[in-house]
């Protein structure tokens, strides 16, 4: 990709990453006004979890329609969205069965961290590891920092339950 190819992708991927930190801000700061912290809390992590493992079986429906294995690679290959255009990320660990994400950028963050809104905010990290339970059953993704919960970065680790390379058929 052309590097102002790349930047119009880039753009376009910050303009809807701002839009659905917005939308998610608005409908989750309406949930908390209408029905309390407390319900609101066990609702949108709720939905979280079902938006994330319907993510993942959508992603594991590319897989296998291209007749690939669902490895933590073609996780990465047929991803939903252009992660490293909006996100920077810093990857380590290419060998299976472990993988590695870093990040100092994140949008989502920044707009919340703005509205005052981290704790609910934070709520929808839980999106990541559903993505990974909808695509495998094989996979967990452990994270160790959140931008949300004060540290500098967010990272976290995608690896086998299994310990061996290879997903579940």
């Amino acid at each position: 990709m052309e590097k102002n190819e790349k930047t119009k992708v880039q753009d376009a991927v910050n303009r809807m990453a701002v839009y659905t930190a917005q939308m998610y801000y608005h409908l989750t700061n309406e949930m908390v006004k209408d029905y309390g912290k407390e319900a609101a809390t066990k609702t949108i992590l709720k939905a979280m979890h079902e938006f994330g493992v319907e993510r993942g079986k959508n992603i594991r429906a590319k897989v296998d329609a291209a007749g690939e294995e669902p490895t933590i690679e073609n996780l990465e290959r047929f991803y939903d969205m252009p992660i490293d255009e909006g996100w920077a990320p810093e990857y380590s660990g290419e060998d299976e069965p472990i993988k590695y994400f870093k990040t100092k950028a994140c949008v989502y963050a920044d707009y919340w961290i703005a509205k005052d809104w981290r704790e609910i905010g934070r709520l929808y990290c839980e999106v990541d590891p559903a993505i990974r339970e909808g695509y495998s059953g094989d996979l967990i993704y452990h994270v160790d920092h959140i931008i949300l919960d004060g540290d500098p970065y967010c990272d976290g680790t995608t690896r086998y339950r299994s310990g061996e390379s290879g997903g579940d058929k």
